[in-house]
């Protein structure tokens, strides 16, 4: 892992985050536990670096269960990573992998 990304995955302050399956499919299940109502941006970079999915959710305090749906982004297989960001700009990364079915 880059050394970069390492950092990251520690900042956001976040009680619970969990991201399933993964390997995925075509769909990324999210659970996280909000400590307050914000703005959250979800950004997929593949390996290379490039965005290949971005959303923004407004999320309400406490736990939230949610998917990104990526069934139209026809992703090829291989590694990606899943920033989160907050208003406040602190981020955490997660890496996941693609698969076929």
């Amino acid at each position: 892992m880059n050394p970069s990304w390492k950092i990251e995955i520690e900042l956001l302050n976040l009680k619970k985050l969990e991201v399933y399956p993964n390997p995925f499919i075509s769909t990324i299940n999210l659970e996280m536990e909000v400590p307050t109502p914000q703005n959250y941006l979800f950004h997929l970079y593949n390996e290379a670096g490039e965005l290949v999915f971005a959303e923004s959710r407004e999320l309400e305090a406490g736990s939230q269960n949610f998917q990104l749906d990526l069934v139209q982004r026809h992703l090829p297989e291989g590694a990606y990573f899943l920033r989160i960001s907050d208003d406040a700009g602190e981020i955490r990364t997660k890496r996941l992998v693609k698969v076929s079915p």
